[in-house]
């Protein structure tokens, strides 16, 4: 009998989603009549006074979603088999989740001279494409650019086009799309 032996974080990523799986090897229990059971726990970083661990006991699977974690931000996870005799030695992983941002949509005209009315389409990322709560934002510009040169925008834009009217002929103009989210804004 024993402490069972470590188990093993077998994720590969270092920049997770804000709800994600954790996946690990079994540990070997040391003996055939102990079962083993896993526990993980999970803390940002760095640690304060005012830092909360959370964790999980009990896990007969070799696998846990974590949920419902911060965007920007790293953690500390820790995973334990335990059995009988007590927990290994834990198997400690720092894992960072991603910013939350949108990716960048592409705009997919191939116009390049167009009329004083012109329809802006573009393909979301394929990252945004679950995420219904993703807006647009177009922005339009007159070049070359100086510092009275008046930027347009037309915002809250839920499909993939948006019309651009009223532009002057035998003008160049600089057009940026975003997409946003509560996060934020993508890169254009």
């Amino acid at each position: 009998t024993g402490l069972p032996e470590k188990p093993t974080i077998t994720n590969t990523e270092t920049e997770v989603d804000k709800d994600f799986i954790v996946t690990w090897s079994e540990a070997e229990a040391n003996s055939s009549n102990c079962s083993v059971k896993y526990r993980l726990e999970w803390r940002k970083q760095p640690v304060t006074g005012s830092t909360e661990m959370a964790q999980r006991g009990n896990i007969v699977e070799t696998h846990l979603k974590i949920t419902g974690l911060e965007y920007d931000t790293e953690y500390e996870v820790k995973l334990f088999a335990v059995n009988e005799q007590g927990d290994s030695e834990p198997d400690v992983r720092t894992f960072k989740t991603k910013s939350g941002l949108p990716e960048k949509p592409t705009i997919t005209n191939t116009e390049i001279e167009i009329d004083k009315d012109f329809i802006v389409n573009w393909s979301e990322s394929e990252a945004n494409s679950s995420n219904c709560s993703i807006k647009y934002r177009v922005e339009w510009r007159k070049q070359p650019m100086t510092a009275s040169t008046e930027i347009f925008h037309h915002g809250n834009i839920v499909e993939t086009r948006h019309t651009i009217t009223g532009l002057e002929y035998d003008t160049e103009y600089e057009v940026k799309l975003f997409a946003v989210n509560e996060q934020g804004d993508s890169e254009p």
